[in-house]
């Protein structure tokens, strides 16, 4: 049996999403148990982003828009190396909302 999650993070128009055992898991309000789960391996997730990349250099507006995005990923460090600044604020609208999920679901 695998470890109880512990975070949801709601990413908007009615999409969440956890992370599990390597996997980054993507469900909607309807899909809170595992058969309804969208589950991205890390290769299937890099592909994904690679997807969104090739979309980004076709579509203008598009790249426009999301490439302070993939600025931002480019840039990402392991939590290990980062200072710890506190939690993340919710009241930030680009932020997602994290909130703790009862690990007996």
């Amino acid at each position: 049996m695998s470890r109880p999650l512990s975070l949801e993070t709601y990413l908007g128009d009615g999409l969440y999403a956890r992370y599990r055992n390597h996997d980054f898991i993507l469900y909607t309000d309807r899909g809170r148990s595992e058969p309804d789960w969208i589950c991205l391996e890390p290769l299937v997730l890099a592909s994904f982003l690679c997807f969104i990349g090739d979309q980004c250099r076709a579509d203008t507006a598009l790249h426009a828009y999301l490439a302070p995005l993939f600025d931002q990923l480019s840039k990402l460090q392991p939590l290990s190396s980062v200072p710890s600044t506190g939690t993340r604020s919710s009241s930030n609208p680009t932020t997602p909302s994290e909130k703790p999920v009862d690990s007996s679901e």
